[in-house]
């Protein structure tokens, strides 16, 4: 079947679809519950010292619409309620929310992300309304720290082993934000992935107002669909007059419907080629390996993921890509990405249109780190995988429990001394 085939019979398939359906046409996005929870522990103060956070949350709040509930929690050892999740329509539950944003107390020793994550999980199954969309908004600084590393596993077991499958299995989405470069963001994507929300990662307090606009935006990017059981009517409905479906405005909405479906399936998207393809050596790549660990590439509008597992992982249009992506807008051979040394490097092969990470368009070769949005055209996806130090030039390694003791450990993880001898070795060896 020709494409045009295809078009025509999806264009027919509404034209009889459209009876059932035309009264679901322009209804409103459900509404919204939503637990805000918000690392307190001391060393925000020092990452946040300006209150940015609440700052960020205060303007995600005010954004919000008034059959929206929200909760705040804020948590260090143990989560606080500070607001039980309701409405923003009650009174006063708008200025009150944003009243306790803007005096955020970082004053916490420890950190117990899975005790917050319980605590989120309970306040919307207890409090939670039907017919929403849930969803757990979580912003931490460091990793999981109870003062104790026996402790630490057994939480971060509790929470990959039922918290995550619970909050999956009732449709909540966890959008996990990694606030700078000593949070666990392994942990933080595992939790976003699994319950289908969505991982960020903030180097410096300026970049948190961002994300929430973000988040945002995945919240409301996309109206849900109508109850699949509709309540039976109490007495039967009369017949409305005019034209058959909804009048003249649900004709144009049906027509706009029937072309943007049209354009939708028709449209071409990136695939993964296939492991046997042909590929072509483009540019040099001394010190490349096999990811022991492979990277990801989350697309953005399809949810589909790609693993980076090769040395080299090359885009664009021509069939001899691993990704390809078969519109004219992107070059034949468009950018690369190559894993060196534990880490992967973005490289734009001249392309026409360019390259781009979190917005900004890239010159040569960049080094990608988790939660980064990559760009190539009109192609947006979220870059999964390992986390570089301060300067992006080493892979930070964690240490097992206790080895350096509780002082030692406090929102900090670093390289043993063998790893920076080795990495030193490389980085000499290619001079």
């Amino acid at each position: 079947m020709s494409h045009w085939q295809q078009a025509v019979a999806v264009i027919l398939a509404w034209g009889f679809l459209l009876p059932a359906t035309s009264e679901s046409w322009g209804q409103p996005a459900r509404p919204l519950d939503l637990v805000v929870e918000l690392d307190v522990s001391g060393s925000m103060k020092r990452n946040d010292p300006s209150g940015l956070m609440g700052e960020a949350v205060g303007h995600f709040v005010k954004q919000l619409r008034s059959e929206d509930a929200v909760a705040l929690i804020l948590f260090g050892a143990q989560p606080k309620v500070v607001q039980q999740l309701a409405p923003l329509s009650e009174g006063g539950r708008k200025e009150a929310l944003l009243a306790q944003v803007s005096r955020l107390l970082y004053d916490d020793r420890y950190t117990n992300i899975a005790a917050a994550i319980e605590r989120g999980l309970y306040e919307l199954r207890s409090r939670g309304r039907p017919g929403t969309d849930q969803a757990i908004l979580f912003a931490t600084d460091g990793i999981m720290d109870t003062g104790s590393g026996v402790r630490d596993e057994e939480q971060k077991r509790w929470l990959r082993e039922q918290l995550v499958p619970e909050a999956r299995q009732r449709g909540v989405k966890i959008f996990s934000i990694a606030f700078t470069d000593q949070a666990d963001f392994t942990l933080l994507q595992e939790m976003a992935r699994a319950t289908g929300g969505e991982y960020f990662r903030a180097s410096a307090a300026q970049e948190i107002g961002g994300i929430f606009h973000q988040i945002s935006a995945v919240l409301r990017k996309e109206p849900q669909a109508p109850e699949a059981k509709r309540p039976a009517p109490s007495s039967p409905q009369p017949r409305k007059e005019g034209l058959p479906w909804a009048g003249i405005g649900g004709a144009l909405i049906a027509l706009l419907a029937v072309s943007l479906l049209a354009w939708l399936y028709l449209r071409p998207r990136p695939v993964a080629a296939g492991r046997g393809a042909r590929t072509v050596a483009l540019g040099p790549e001394a010190g490349a390996s096999v990811p022991a660990r492979p990277g990801e590439l989350l697309d953005l509008e399809t949810r589909n993921v790609i693993a980076l597992d090769k040395a080299v992982t090359r885009i664009g249009r021509e069939a001899d890509n691993d990704v390809v992506i078969r519109v004219p807008t992107v070059s034949s051979h468009h950018a690369q990405i190559e894993y060196r040394q534990g880490q992967f490097h973005l490289r734009d092969l001249r392309s026409t249109n360019g390259t781009f990470v979190n917005k900004e368009k890239i010159e040569g070769e960049v080094l990608l780190k988790s939660g980064d949005i990559v760009r190539f055209d009109e192609f947006r996806y979220t870059f999964m995988g390992p986390e570089p130090m301060h300067g992006g030039t080493m892979m930070r390694a964690a240490l097992p429990p206790d080895a350096l003791g509780r002082s030692g450990r406090q929102k900090t993880l670093s390289l043993e001394a063998d790893a920076l001898k080795e990495a030193q070795r490389d980085k000499e060896s290619e001079k």
